[in-house]
């Protein structure tokens, strides 16, 4: 009993510290300006919402719940990068046409769960 409360305990904080991580990721990669000096202008950035994808095979359908917390997440996310100052959350109009610009640094990431116990997130950033 003792041994699955702290198996417990502990998956919460590696979540938790997980997400703490990938916040502080994004955050570091977004804040490197293009140039040798820092930009004096907020940078630009668009946070794209979260796809949500059931691979869980949970007898009770959560999808709804599930992603209800992916939307609130990239809102979190949108929310605190803009009340930082250093960026300027812009809405992506057409994402096709994002990625083709070509001083437009990217961060790719997806959870593989959305579920708070396995929260491991992939990240890939492309600075072109």
């Amino acid at each position: 009993m003792m041994q699955a409360a702290f198996s417990s305990r502990a998956l919460r904080w590696r979540s938790s510290a997980s997400a703490a991580l990938t916040m502080l990721c994004a955050i570091a990669a977004l804040s490197f300006p293009s140039g040798g000096a820092r930009a004096a202008a907020p940078i630009a950035v668009a946070v794209a919402d979260f796809d949500y994808f059931d691979t869980s095979g949970e007898v009770v359908d959560q999808s709804a719940a599930h992603r209800a917390r992916m939307a609130s997440f990239a809102t979190l996310l949108r929310d605190n990068l803009a009340a930082q100052g250093d960026y300027r959350v812009v809405r992506i109009e057409c994402p096709d046409l994002l990625a083709r610009q070509p001083a437009c640094r990217r961060m790719f990431s997806s959870p593989p769960r959305a579920r708070p116990a396995r929260g491991w997130w992939s990240m890939a950033v492309s600075a072109r």
